[in-house]
């Protein structure tokens, strides 16, 4: 993953998969990302992620709980329905990819 910090948001790009086999790691570079920089919001750019599983889904809402607050931003219309279907479009800022 790779990120920027800018004017207190800190943007994370992330990986085109986190499932079962790396939510594991995906959350502890994630955790080491988040702690080691100052920043008043977090944003995922989910412009390459093509899959994401339930494994995945665990991480975000542990940093939506413990941050108060998270955005996904290029999510493609696959990767939307996956989040209206869990809810999670309910309780994440969620924004789609650019067509």
């Amino acid at each position: 993953m790779t990120f920027t910090c800018t004017d207190g948001k800190l943007t994370i790009m992330l990986d085109e998969r986190i499932d079962s086999m790396n939510s594991n790691a995906f959350d502890d570079e994630l955790g080491k990302i988040v702690g080691g920089n100052a920043h008043k919001s977090l944003v995922l750019d989910a412009q390459n992620l093509s899959y994401i599983s339930s494994a995945g889904l665990r991480v975000l809402l542990k940093y939506r709980k413990s941050l108060g607050g998270l955005a996904l931003n290029n999510v493609s219309d696959e990767i939307y329905e996956i989040f209206e279907v869990t809810g999670f479009s309910d309780i994440l800022e969620i924004s789609r990819k650019s067509k």
